[in-house]
């Protein structure tokens, strides 16, 4: 069985219940909706601009401060997910909703999915907004 853990370190004040709700749905995604490869643990650190940086600087050799970070590490995968770059992205969705989608883009960069060509890139991105819609329809 995989396990999600989420962790906020952003310093925004996101609720217990949204964070729960969060670990839930991708709990759900990597259990019976993909089948991914065998990691036991998936960990999703929310975090801000100069820790997303600096880890997009150690292990890219990338100057900027991403949105979204995935790290497979063995049976282990590590996903951060930059606030203070979805807070300037806020637009039609609130940033609990952008949280989940980039949550949800990470951890199918876990289990394997690419946007480096048009054929992964439409299988990645058709399956990310499917996937979303539930989130959606069933945690928002």
């Amino acid at each position: 069985m995989r396990r999600i853990e989420v962790y906020n370190r952003s310093g925004y004040p996101l609720a217990p219940r949204f964070l729960s709700k969060l670990r839930n749905f991708l709990q759900e995604v990597v259990r019976s909706r993909v089948p991914g490869k065998g990691l036991r643990t998936i960990r999703v650190v929310l975090t801000q601009d100069a820790h997303a940086r600096r880890l997009n600087q150690r292990f890219l050799g990338r100057t900027y401060a991403p949105d979204v970070l995935s790290f497979p590490l063995d049976e282990e995968g590590e996903v951060y997910v930059n606030l203070d770059r979805l807070q300037r992205l806020r637009s039609t969705f609130g940033l609990a909703d952008l949280v989940a989608y980039y949550a949800l883009h990470g951890v199918l960069h876990l289990l394997g999915y690419t946007h480096h060509g048009a054929r992964d890139e439409k299988e990645m991105m058709g399956l990310q907004e499917r996937l979303f819609d539930q989130w959606i329809s069933h945690y928002h």
